[in-house]
């Protein structure tokens, strides 16, 4: 495969456990990552997930770099939670609102952009100059995948 972008959703401030484990299992390719979680996708927390994420690759790999959208996250977080959780995320009015936010996403717009940042990974990695347009795709979030390339495809015609 000429390019392997690896989806994940957030999980510890990282990947999910099914991610990591493709992740650290590439060797040889060229690698983009994106990843959905509850936070802002610019916030320190997102470049958290992003930079655990990046650091499974083995060094052989060629890191093309990632992209986070905010997404919905489990009814749990904002509804009943055990003491553990209260303790270690209390809910405050600023995580309340961020994570009611968290519901409206993925939207068109992050399609937009994670369509827009694929087709730059793409370009990166020389995939138009050898005009071989392999990806790869292992992800929890399929319908999210759909959408970019829906989008990708809309803009690919921009070598």
């Amino acid at each position: 495969y000429d390019l392997v972008d690896v989806g994940f959703w957030g999980y510890r401030q990282g990947a999910d456990m099914p991610s990591r484990n493709v992740l650290s299992s590439l060797h040889g390719k060229k690698v983009a990552i994106y990843g959905t979680a509850g936070t802002y996708p610019d916030s320190p927390a997102a470049m958290s997930y992003l930079k655990s994420s990046s650091e499974l690759l083995a060094k052989d790999n060629i890191f093309l770099g990632g992209f986070m959208s905010q997404g919905r996250v489990h009814s749990f977080h904002i509804g009943k939670r055990n003491e553990h959780a209260e303790k270690v995320h209390p809910m405050t009015p600023e995580r309340l609102a961020r994570l009611q936010e968290a519901e409206k996403h993925p939207n068109e717009t992050d399609f937009k952009n994670a369509a827009a940042w694929a087709l730059k990974s793409a370009k990166q990695g020389n995939l138009f100059q050898t005009g071989i347009y392999v990806f790869i795709l292992i992800s929890c979030f399929s319908f999210f995948y759909n959408e970019i390339i829906s989008y990708i495809f809309t803009m690919s015609s921009i070598p």
